[in-house]
Formats: C-alpha cells, sequence, structure tokens
C-alpha cells in the first residue's frame, strides 16, 4: 500500500520532499553544533584580548622596574592587579605614566606571570611552574628606556561564567532566528526550484499523451540546454517520426488501394467485354495476363518489404568478386537499355580482385532497380554509367549514373520512401508503384551498407550503394 501511494506523488512534490529533507537534515546539525558547542570556543578569542591587555600593562612593570632597579615591587603590583585595583596603586604624581586601562566588567585576569630578561620566572600568581611554560609563547616583552629587554608579561584571561552563558543563550537564539528564516526561504526556493524543474517534464507528459490519442502534436519550444533540453529535443524528433511514419502509413494504405484498383478495373473491364462478346478472347487472355503479372509483382514486393520489416528476410551471404558480379549483371541489362535507346558504358578497377560478402541476388536486385529507373526517367539520353569504386581499402561503391534532367532538391531526401514518386509528367508516364527504391535501401541497410543520391537538374542523377569488403559487415544482417 505504501509503494502505491508513493508511487502516486508527483515529481515537483517529491522534489520538494527531497530539497525539504535536505534543509532540515543541515539545520537539524546547526541547532545541534549550537546546543552542544564547548565553552573553550567562546574562551579562545580571549587569549588575544589578554595579550593586548598585557602590551597596555607592560609600561606599567617597566616604570616599577626603573623606579626600584630591580622587580622588588612586582609581587605587590600583581597582587594588586589581580584584585582588579590597578588604578589604586598608582599615586597622583605618576599618573603621567600609566593610561587608565578600561577593562570590560565581564572580562577577567585569572593569571599573571613576570619573567625576567632570561626567561626564569619572577612572580607567578598561581605558583604553578609546571602549567606556565605553556603560556610562555603569549608573553609580551618589557622594555627599559634603552629599548632593552628587562623582562616579560604574561596575562592568562577569560570571561566569567555569566557573561559565557549569555553569549552562549545569544548566539543558540541567533542561530535559531537564522536557520528559521533559512528554513522559510529555502522552503521558497525549493518550490519554485521543484515546480520549475517539473514543468518540462509536465509539457512533455501532457504532449506524449496528446501523441498518444491524436498521432498530432506541436513542436515543444526547448528554453533549456540541460538533460531536460536534451529529452525535450529527442521528443521532438521522435513525434516528428512518428508523424511523418502515420503520414506514410496512411498514404501507403491509399496507394496500395490505388495500384490495386487500377489493374482490377482493366481486369473487370476486359472480363466484361469477353462476356458481352465484344473482345477476342485471345486479346483478352493477354491483357489480363499482363494485368496479372501487375498484380503479382506488386504483391510481392510488398511481401518482401514486410518479411524485412519484420526482420523474417534471410540473406544468402557468400563472397563475391565485385568486378566479375558486376560485368554480368551489365550483360543482362544491355538489351533493355538497347530497346531504351540507351547505351550502358561500364567503370571497373583494374588493378586487384575485390571481394565483398553479399547476398548476389538481393544486390542484383537492388542494382536491377536503379538501372530500370534510369531507363523510365532518364529515356531522353542515351548515356547510362555504371561503376565501381574502391573508397579505401574497408568500403566499395557501386555507382549508377544518368545524364537525364535530373531529381529536384525537394524530392531527393523521399525518395526511398515507400510508394514515393516524384511529380512530373515524365515520372507519371513511366508508370510503377514507388516500391523499388524503398526495397533497394532496405536490401542495403541489410547488408550493413549505405545508399544515396547525388542529382543536380538538367544533369542527371547518380544513385550510390556503399557495402564494406570482406568481412566487414554485421552478422546480425545474416537473417533480418
Amino acid at each position: 500500500m505504501k509503494a502505491k501511494i508513493l508511487q502516486r506523488i508527483r515529481l515537483r512534490h517529491r522534489l520538494f520532499l527531497a530539497f525539504f529533507i535536505v534543509i532540515g537534515l543541515s539545520q537539524a546539525l546547526v541547532l545541534t553544533y549550537a546546543a552542544f558547542s564547548s565553552v573553550n570556543d567562546i574562551d579562545n578569542p580571549a587569549q588575544l584580548v589578554s595579550r593586548r591587555y598585557a602590551i597596555e600593562f607592560a609600561p606599567v612593570f617597566s616604570f616599577s622596574y626603573r623606579a626600584n632597579e630591580d622587580w622588588g615591587q612586582a609581587e605587590l603590583l600583581i597582587d594588586e592587579m589581580m584584585k582588579n585595583s590597578s588604578r589604586e596603586m598608582l599615586n597622583d604624581n605618576d599618573e603621567s605614566f600609566f593610561e587608565v586601562i578600561n577593562m570590560p566588567q565581564p572580562f577577567r585576569i585569572n593569571r599573571i606571570i613576570l619573567l625576567d630578561a632570561s626567561g626564569e620566572i619572577v612572580v607567578d600568581s598561581q605558583r604553578d611552574p609546571a602549567s606556565a611554560e605553556a603560556l610562555f609563547p603569549n608573553a609580551v616583552p618589557l622594555l627599559d628606556e634603552d629599548g632593552s629587554q628587562i623582562g616579560s608579561l604574561i596575562i592568562g584571561s577569560g570571561f566569567n561564567a555569566d557573561f559565557i552563558l549569555e553569549i552562549q543563550q545569544g548566539s543558540r537564539q541567533a542561530f535559531i532566528g537564522i536557520s528559521l528564516w533559512a528554513t522559510v526561504i529555502s522552503i521558497i526556493l525549493s518550490l519554485i526550484l521543484s515546480y520549475r524543474l517539473s514543468q518540462p517534464l509536465r509539457k512533455l507528459r501532457q504532449a506524449a499523451a496528446t501523441l498518444a490519442d491524436s498521432g498530432e502534436v506541436e513542436e515543444l519550444p526547448i528554453t533549456r540546454y540541460d538533460e531536460i533540453g536534451e529529452l525535450t529535443a529527442i521528443f521532438n524528433e521522435m513525434s516528428g517520426r512518428i508523424q511523418h511514419q502515420r503520414h506514410l502509413r496512411q498514404q501507403m494504405v491509399a496507394d496500395i488501394a490505388h495500384e490495386l484498383r487500377t489493374p482490377l478495373s482493366v481486369m473487370k473491364i476486359e472480363l466484361s467485354s469477353l462476356v458481352d462478346g465484344l473482345q477476342d478472347p485471345a486479346n483478352v487472355t493477354v491483357s489480363l495476363q499482363q494485368e496479372i503479372d501487375t498484380l503479382e509483382k506488386l504483391i510481392g514486393d510488398l511481401n518482401l518489404l514486410a518479411l524485412a520489416d519484420a526482420q523474417e528476410l534471410k540473406l544468402d551471404l557468400r563472397e563475391i568478386d565485385a568486378a566479375d558480379f558486376l560485368t554480368q549483371a551489365t550483360r543482362q541489362w544491355e538489351q533493355p537499355a538497347h530497346q531504351h535507346g540507351m547505351t550502358i558504358n561500364l567503370i571497373l578497377p583494374h588493378n586487384h580482385e575485390i571481394l565483398i560478402q553479399g547476398d548476389e541476388r538481393r544486390l542484383y536486385q537492388v542494382l536491377s532497380n536503379l538501372v530500370n529507373n534510369a531507363f523510365k526517367y532518364a529515356a531522353d539520353n542515351p548515356k547510362l554509367e555504371i561503376s565501381l569504386v574502391e573508397v579505401n581499402d574497408k568500403t566499395i561503391q557501386f555507382r549508377v549514373r544518368d545524364f537525364g534532367s535530373g531529381i529536384p532538391p525537394e524530392d531527393i531526401p523521399y525518395l526511398f520512401d515507400r510508394f514515393y514518386r516524384v511529380k512530373g509528367n515524365q515520372v507519371l508516364e513511366a508508370g510503377g508503384s514507388g516500391l523499388g527504391l524503398a526495397i533497394s535501401k532496405r536490401l542495403v541497410d541489410l547488408h550493413g551498407g549505405r545508399i544515396w543520391c547525388e542529382s543536380k537538374l538538367g544533369e542527371g542523377s547518380q544513385f550510390v550503394v556503399e557495402l564494406s569488403q570482406g568481412q566487414n559487415r554485421n552478422e546480425n544482417n545474416l537473417t533480418a
């Protein structure tokens, strides 16, 4: 039950909860430190203050030494200072030698140590030589009128317990006040941050739901360049592809219906005329056979694409001599080329044997589609060039180039889409189902290669099939 409840918590609420836990732990640590910090931490600054007072009391001890030419009065002076009556030890005539020290009431002198010029203890208010050495680093030198050192003064001081308690209470109250304000501000910032972080994800969720329901969604704006921005860009690309595929699928259904309707209509008309006795049975039989062949080819192409999409199309991969393969294929295209009034110029490398791994029957199908398209759409120019190019020691290319009117640039990105046909009278007259290039691309993909078109209006088109040499192929392509 608890797991289900946690699953229903929105992301922004989870983010806020995470922020709140971090804030709570941080404030708990601050308050714990404020509650249990050592009193010695407050006494540490007193050591600096005591050294400052030692520096201010130093002239008093120097004056006493000069007046008595020894430290004879030092013990009395220290006793008076320990009683906090240092102002009474001077008479009216001596006030010019001493600036009265304004000591704060909470500040107290705990210990006074006087050292002679050799560093020996002359007077120690606590009379504990063993612990005095630890205070030697805080000693302030006492100087004579000529600047020579006559001794050192150490004042150990601190604050009284009441003052320390007041500081502690004040510090804790300050910590608590600051913590409360910090908590309030942090909660507000957490709400803002959690909302801002989750807002793009909410838009993505809404867009995904819209895409799932209707299949149409507007492109989301990219307003940030972090992981969420990358996710938005990927979603836009994905939704664009889905909508494009949806459009192609709808177009494909319409095209299939059209392609089937045309031969069926012809067959229906022929059969009706045969029944009515308007045509000779022999002529009708020939016409019906042609339409049946058209339907059979269309169904075969669709079946091949379906097998490829379902990854059930098997390739019979073998080692092929690319030059020999292309030579034999070209011989089979020479007669159709002659019928279309075209000549084929075959260009092969002559330096060494080029071996590739492929299904010879499927590769012939790919190149036949390209060559037949050239027969149909470039018949206004009699020249057709077929070549084998070794790009490097790992890659080869089959190129089919015509010198016809070319393909408009806006049509090139869609040439390999199913049922796509370039608009134009020549294309419409040539006929075709628009599946040839789609099949060619799918077969080349299964071989682990690439196929693309290069075309310029008025200069012709070139289709390039790029494959790997030798064993450079994807083993997964044995069965697509």
